[in-house]
């Protein structure tokens, strides 16, 4: 035999199989760790409370959507009776869901079509689960139906159907969870006034509900009781659904818009309805090119209006100003453009309602501005409008946000932060006046 070919000495031998055996288990232990680790990421619905986050509302409580035990209008926020260990809320038209520690889906207020989804049509001032539905990650409310989103990516809806925003091929109500269509790979969604939408993890929007103004973006005004593409749209992050438009934040920082635009909604720089997503145009007044606005991080589409957050912690608005949702101080006229939101600053969340907006400060406290004829501002009276920001009184330690119709919730933690002075012009409220 040659050197090469001698084989190595018996001690040798054995520690290099004892090394092969310890590579062998270690690769073992990884990938059990591995597994495991998906395995809990999977059936983390199982686990107990993790958290113990409760809920505050204000604003119209005509049929218990409040939770507060009443059916009277709050103008201040108000503790969210029997709920707790919440991961995420959603305010719709007249009721409201809770998404729990555990999965599972709870809602309140008006149930005409079953959009509490406890197969009863029956309201309730009290929290009930929805029944049929586990293991859901997201939730949405619009109008008078219901949607969630589950951990598999589909998607299941509740509630009115009358034309087809449930999505499940029919225009019949459900006051149970039914799936929507065939969808899966779905990541994200947000129910409208009448239409839905959902965001697929491949960047692609669907949509299904009415479509008289082209808010499903697929060319028509058909409506669908089916998902149907939106197009041609793509790279999309983050998706909002209004009162008859939509709204996509594109993964490169800009917006894409459609559907009704009588009062400028769209952000296009007119009035011209779109049945196919179109940019919102800069913020820019100087801006003679219609470049897009940029540099937005979040949307939010309400009743004929629109927000974006931008990354500087600023606002943007644009859309219908009749009770000054667009919080731009004494212009009472509709803007087809974006234009900055007077005094606020610091901001990491926004959301839409009818005619109101609210915006969550890095503080935690809550911005409101806007309508306010149920008290939808929190600031302790309901006869004016108002078209600058202003905080929600009382309220602090916030986490999330929902603008509702006439309702608002906030996710609140444990343990509030200080109260900090706002920057804000003198009090509008000494005298009285129900509009701007």
């Amino acid at each position: 035999m040659t050197p090469s070919s001698k084989r190595p000495p018996p001690i040798l031998r054995t520690w290099a199989v004892v090394l092969v055996a310890l590579a062998v288990a270690a690769a073992l232990l990884m990938a059990f760790a591995a597994d495991a680790e998906a395995q809990t990421q999977v059936h983390n619905c199982n686990l107990p409370t993790v958290t113990k986050n409760g809920a505050e509302a204000w604003g119209g409580n005509s049929y218990g959507q409040l939770g507060d035990g009443t059916n009277n209008d709050s103008s201040k926020p108000v503790a969210v009776k029997d709920l707790g260990g919440l991961r995420d809320t959603a305010a719709g038209g007249m009721h409201t869901l809770a998404l729990k520690d555990d999965c599972s889906v709870w809602a309140l207020g008006s149930n005409e079509y079953g959009q509490l989804g406890d197969r009863t049509q029956r309201d309730s001032s009290e929290p009930v689960r929805v029944e049929r539905l586990s293991d859901v990650k997201a939730i949405s409310a619009g109008t008078s139906h219901s949607l969630a989103l589950r951990t598999d990516g589909t998607v299941w809806a509740w509630g009115s159907n009358e034309y087809g925003q449930l999505g499940d091929g029919t225009n019949n109500d459900s006051s149970e969870p039914v799936q929507v269509g065939a969808l899966s790979g779905v990541k994200a969604i947000s129910a409208g006034t009448s239409h839905s939408l959902a965001l697929k993890s491949d960047g692609t929007v669907w949509a299904w509900g009415r479509n008289q103004a082209g808010q499903l973006g697929d060319g028509t005004n058909n409506d669908s009781s089916e998902p149907v593409l939106v197009k041609p749209l793509s790279g999309v992050k983050a998706i909002d659904a209004g009162g008859s438009h939509s709204l996509a934040l594109k993964s490169d920082g800009t917006v894409a818009a459609w559907g009704g635009n009588w009062e400028g909604q769209l952000g296009t720089g007119t009035k011209e309805p779109h049945a196919t997503p179109a940019k919102v145009v800069s913020d820019d007044p100087r801006d003679e090119y219609q470049q897009p606005l940029t540099d937005v991080k979040a949307i939010s589409a309400g009743g004929a209006h629109s927000l974006a957050l931008k990354v500087d912690g600023t606002v943007r608005s644009w859309g219908r100003n009749d009770w000054g949702e667009l919080g731009n101080m004494g212009e009472p006229r509709d803007h087809t453009k974006p234009g900055e939101v007077k005094h606020l600053s610091d901001i990491k969340a926004i959301d839409a309602g009818a005619a109101h907006n609210l915006a969550l400060k890095v503080d935690s406290t809550v911005a409101a501005w806007g309508g306010n004829d149920h008290g939808e501002l929190g600031a302790g009276v309901t006869y004016a409008s108002r078209d600058y920001p202003g905080p929600v009184v009382g309220l602090t330690g916030v986490k999330a946000i929902d603008a509702g119709l006439f309702h608002n919730l906030a996710m609140v933690g444990e343990e509030p932060v200080a109260y900090e002075d706002w920057d804000i012009p003198d009090d509008p409220y000494k005298e009285p006046s129900n509009h701007m």
